[in-house]
């Protein structure tokens, strides 16, 4: 039944903007969400608005709001879509600078994808002492990097399976952790780290700029983590908690 609304919202008559079709869209998903009863069924109907509005996006490239739409939708879309609407926006779309960001940052995630060699960055410490990533890599069999903040949920709830991980294999000389925070508020980042007794390196990168950590990696949403090997070689980016103790597990 969900399905069928968002498809009966997308598929309203051509006479309307494309804004106006993907409000309708948007408006239909909000209901859907609101009335179905389990989380299957939920993820079903988000699965559909996003393949829907992409198909919207795809129909209507290089017309006005397309380029808008883009950048709401940019997170949920896969980086082969993401690539496909870059190479196919043209002109003054293109050029919009939210577009422009965000071709920059998808570029600097196509570099250190899988199998990439690790860009090294540098960050600052609590004390303002300024360390680079090369410090840990090779010193250990792996290195994940974590990008976070303290006041982001999902990244706090990621912190128990980080200890896990690195209660099970730091003290073999397997893996170290190192965290990159964007806190713009230090004492909050510092009093969260403290609390939480995080016992890897933890460094904040405040710059926000264009040769800092996050835009080198093409962090747009955050917890981000990569796990390096001891050639400098990424191995696995963003891997499930399950998945990083599959590997972690099985590597000799």
């Amino acid at each position: 039944m969900a399905a069928v609304l968002l498809l009966a919202a997308c598929n309203k008559p051509q006479t309307q903007s494309l804004n106006e079709r993907y409000k309708a869209l948007e408006t239909a998903v909000y209901k859907a969400l609101d009335e179905l009863p389990t989380t299957e069924q939920r993820d079903s109907a988000i699965q559909v608005y996003v393949e829907e509005s992409y198909a919207l996006l795809t129909e209507n490239l290089n017309q006005p709001y397309s380029d808008t739409l883009f950048v709401s939708l940019y997170q949920l879309l896969d980086n082969e879509q993401r690539k496909f609407i870059f190479e196919s926006l043209e002109g003054e779309y293109l050029q919009m600078p939210e577009i422009q960001q965000m071709k920059q940052l998808f570029d600097a995630e196509q570099a250190t994808a899988i199998g990439a060699t690790y860009i090294d960055v540098t960050a600052e410490d609590v004390n303002g002492g300024v360390h680079s990533l090369s410090e840990w890599v090779g010193k250990t069999d792996y290195l994940l990097v974590d990008f976070w903040a303290s006041w982001c949920g999902p990244c706090k709830r990621l912190i128990p399976h980080l200890k896990a991980v690195y209660e099970q294999y730091n003290p073999v000389g397997k893996l170290e952790i190192v965290g990159i925070s964007c806190d713009r508020d230090s004492a909050q980042w510092q009093t969260l780290v403290n609390n939480q007794q995080l016992a890897w390196p933890q460094l904040v990168d405040k710059s926000g700029a264009a040769d800092g950590a996050y835009s080198k990696y093409g962090v747009v949403t955050i917890p981000t983590t990569l796990l390096i090997d001891s050639e400098g070689v990424i191995v696995l980016r963003n891997p499930s908690h399950e998945e990083l103790e599959e590997f972690l597990g099985q590597s000799n």
